[in-house]
């Protein structure tokens, strides 16, 4: 009995999918890329841009303004970008629009995170696959 009780509260506590307060990030870029040949075995570097954006209506738009971006690009790279921002008002626009372009050096499947970040806490997280392929 009380394994069922347990199981409708964790239910209750998922958020519905029309629930116009849930925020999303969500990641758009290639699948799948290739390597331009660079001689007969070897092959030059390969760049991929990735565009993410920040879906959905906050509750509270504060604890989503001036965020970090923190992209993990899966070949043991990293970028950073921490922006310089006014002192949040009501009504201060959020942006919901961030890209990162990166070289990858050879084949592979690259697994990037890309996380938003308000000092040292992680808000959102997203990741997107790109297979990296020799032509």
């Amino acid at each position: 009995m009380s394994l069922l009780l347990g199981a409708g509260l964790l239910f209750s506590a998922v958020p519905q999918k029309n629930d116009k307060r849930k925020v999303e990030l969500k990641i758009k870029g290639p699948r799948m890329v290739f390597l331009p040949p660079a001689g007969p075995y070897e092959y030059s570097s390969v760049t991929v841009t990735l565009t993410a954006r920040l879906e959905g209506d906050p509750e509270n738009a504060e604890d989503y303004y001036c965020l970090s971006e923190y992209w993990e690009w899966g070949d043991e790279e990293r970028s950073r970008y921490d922006p310089d921002c006014d002192p949040y008002k009501p009504g201060t626009e959020l942006n919901r629009h961030f890209s990162a372009t990166h070289r990858f050096k050879g084949p592979g499947r690259y697994d990037v995170i890309f996380r938003l970040e308000k000092g040292k806490k992680t808000v959102l997280t997203a990741k997107h696959s790109v297979m990296v392929q020799g032509s």
